[in-house]
């Protein structure tokens, strides 16, 4: 929780005291929320999120944010993948997602009223699920995490990076030829997704199924993916809730 802001800046600034020995029900009831108001609208928030979710025929998901931000970090490392094939192929992936993001917002913003999908919302709620690395491998030096688009930083503990696969090999390995087969592994876990979400329709076409496993044998794939904040240093920062 942040209790207040930097009005100039619009920065939140934190407590101080958070995940340390002071950080306890005796020093929020006195200092941190007395009157516990901010507790107070956070169960109004996610009180209406999940009647909000309960109602909805369609889970109000909004994938469309998510596969920008991907289109972004992936140009982000740009310069840490070597290959130009894996380069193309997590650009193309990148597409892929936003291609069928997009439509599956069209379709939820269409359908909101309707009965509940059950086998549509599965496919809503359970794409994220594609990000992690199948059977018993994982990130490098550590298979116990499995999501190829964000997990803690191999360091700094906590704190999380992007692409953590890539940006773990060529930052903290040296190890560029490791880096374009992460790269290549997050464009295969980025197709699944898509698929996985496209797979939801029984409308689309094999066609387009086919499109989305289709690995970029052009540069234009680089060339249109969609741009983020253009970040200079080699490290990600993971967004929170991503």
């Amino acid at each position: 929780m942040r209790f207040s802001a930097d009005s100039g800046s619009g920065k939140a600034t934190s407590y101080g005291v958070y995940h340390s020995i002071y950080d306890s029900f005796s020093w929020m009831e006195q200092f941190g929320d007395p009157t516990f108001a901010f507790h107070e609208k956070m169960a109004v928030v996610w009180g209406v999120a999940a009647l909000r979710i309960a109602d909805a025929g369609t889970l109000p998901f909004n994938h469309l944010d998510q596969a920008r931000l991907i289109g972004g970090y992936v140009r982000d490392v740009r310069d840490m993948v070597t290959d130009p094939v894996a380069f193309k192929s997590m650009a193309y992936a990148a597409m892929q997602f936003i291609k069928v993001a997009k439509r599956e917002l069209e379709l939820r913003k269409r359908s909101r009223f309707e009965p509940i999908d059950s086998n549509r919302n599965d496919r809503i709620a359970f794409a994220e699920q594609r990000f992690l690395i199948p059977g018993d491998k994982g990130l490098p030096l550590r298979k116990w995490f499995k999501h190829v688009l964000q997990a803690p930083d191999l360091y700094l503990g906590y704190s999380a990076v992007v692409l953590p696969g890539i940006v773990q090999a060529f930052v903290d390995q040296d190890d560029p030829k490791l880096a374009n087969e992460q790269a290549m592994l997050f464009a295969d876990r980025l197709r699944a997704v898509a698929r996985f979400l496209h797979e939801g329709h029984e409308g689309w076409s094999a066609v387009e199924v086919e499109d989305i496993d289709a690995v970029a044998s052009s540069s234009s794939a680089s060339a249109l993916i969609v741009g983020g904040p253009d970040r200079r240093d080699n490290r990600l920062s993971a967004p929170v809730n991503l």
